[in-house]
């Protein structure tokens, strides 16, 4: 079974290596510029969301943690962020020990590259913002985020998501399942993410002045350069 191996830059699961830096401004939908600084970590420096009209959520799945290759101070940089169903500011004390003993989970949400092109097609505005970024343009399409354990496993028992968009914030919905019959959602908000993963777009022409829409796109994992 694959487990994530949490560091201060980055995020290995499955073999993909997720970026971290920046994380606290990252959303499903976060577009901008690939940041590569000389001294430091990669990151997506974030000029706006994707005004999403319709969102489609491939899949929400738990990820148990290698605790023999993370250390807390790993898990913990870049500050405080909010962990998901535990109240309003989101604020829990230890949050490497809760995760340990299963009071939290790691899971990961994800949104299928062709969905996100089309969601980026959809989106005039932002599209042609992005084509003006260059080719540093970048989109984040899987993000991870801490939520508490029960509420994970709400979410994660289905493969039935209902998504909807509120003043900016992206909500995921499921029914019935471990609910008994009620129905279970969590905002992803900003400040909730701990790790991202990147999509870089392939544009219909390489000519900028024949460009219309993006025709498809490709992973870009986190890296040394």
């Amino acid at each position: 079974m694959a487990m994530a191996k949490v560091r201060d830059s980055h995020l290995t699961y499955n073999g993909i290596r997720y970026f971290r830096a920046n994380s606290e401004e990252i959303e499903l939908g976060s577009y901008g510029e690939k940041r590569t600084p000389i001294f430091g970590t990669n990151y997506l420096e974030v000029y706006k969301n994707i005004p999403f009209g319709k969102l489609e959520v491939e899949d929400v799945v738990t990820v148990d943690i290698d605790y023999s290759t993370t250390s807390e101070s790993d898990l913990s940089v870049g500050g405080s962020f909010k962990v998901l169903g535990v109240g309003g500011s989101g604020k829990v004390g230890n949050i490497y020990g809760k995760l340990r003993s299963g009071e939290l989970s790691l899971v990961k949400f994800s949104v299928k590259r062709g969905d996100m092109v089309d969601a980026i097609n959809a989106s005039p505005r932002a599209r042609d913002k992005i084509d003006d970024l260059g080719n540093d343009a970048r989109v984040a399409h899987q993000i991870f985020v801490v939520m508490d354990a029960k509420l994970a496993e709400s979410m994660t028992s289905t493969t039935n998501f209902d998504v909807s968009v509120d003043k900016g914030d992206i909500n995921v919905s499921v029914a019935g399942s471990v609910s008994k019959g009620g129905k279970t959602s969590v905002t992803l908000s900003e400040k909730s993410t701990l790790a991202y993963l990147l999509l870089s777009l392939v544009w219909d022409s390489k000519s900028k002045k024949k460009r219309t829409k993006i025709k498809s796109a490709k992973d870009d994992q986190w890296s040394f350069s």
